[in-house]
């Protein structure tokens, strides 16, 4: 759990600073507790009513601001200036499925590797060892793995940034070759290849005309 605990005088007025001097909690002697007076920490604050620790839960990005506390004793108020800085804790990448097929001796396999971070560097493992790989670094991650191996393959997505790493584990499952599945597969070649050149066709089309208007201009 993310916690911050200030240290200070039972006698005390946290202050956030920000438009106006806005009252996080107050405490007096022989009077009652009040820590939920600012939205932003409501059920979030705890104080130690003996040694005058106040500790926020669960930081969030949010909470990095500049606070004050006013110290009151002997009549004699000290205020105490704290910088918090939070830093949030690199996260799993997220592993997705591209493509995958069947071939005659194993299967190949594409993935993509991702993370919510920027400036991320990624690596791959893969287990069994692939009889070839290829993956990218930087941004999001692809690989793409043919193998002849019939066992399950295990995927595991390294994130890096500065000295922070995570990873994500995958695993994939080769498909079986069969005729039927060649067949099929033979059969959508043909429709992509198709449509392939019906886009092409369109695109040169659109071309042209949009030629013609100029000219006509």
């Amino acid at each position: 759990m993310r916690l911050l605990t200030l240290f200070v005088s039972v006698l005390h007025v946290l202050h956030v600073e920000g438009q106006k001097k806005s009252q996080v909690t107050l405490v007096k002697v022989n009077k009652q507790v009040n820590t939920e007076r600012h939205p932003q920490f409501q059920r979030r604050l705890e104080l130690d009513s003996k040694s005058g620790d106040l500790t926020i839960k669960n930081l969030t990005l949010k909470d990095a601001m500049n606070y004050s506390v006013e110290i009151f004793y002997n009549a004699h108020p000290q205020t105490k200036k704290i910088e918090l800085e939070v830093k949030q804790r690199l996260q799993a990448p997220t592993i997705q499925k591209i493509e995958s097929a069947a071939t005659q001796t194993g299967c190949f396999i594409a993935l993509n590797c991702s993370s919510s971070e920027k400036d991320v560097n990624f690596s791959w493992k893969v287990s069994p060892p692939s009889l070839i790989s290829w993956s990218t670094e930087k941004d999001s991650s692809y690989i793409l793995v043919l193998t002849d191996s019939k066992q399950d393959l295990k995927f595991t997505c390294n994130s890096t940034k500065g000295k922070e790493t995570a990873h994500q584990d995958y695993s994939a499952k080769c498909d079986v070759f069969t005729e039927n599945l060649c067949h099929s597969r033979q059969s959508w070649g043909v429709i992509a290849a198709f449509g392939m050149f019906a886009l092409v066709l369109s695109l040169l089309i659109y071309c042209y005309c949009q030629a013609r208007q100029a000219d006509e201009k």
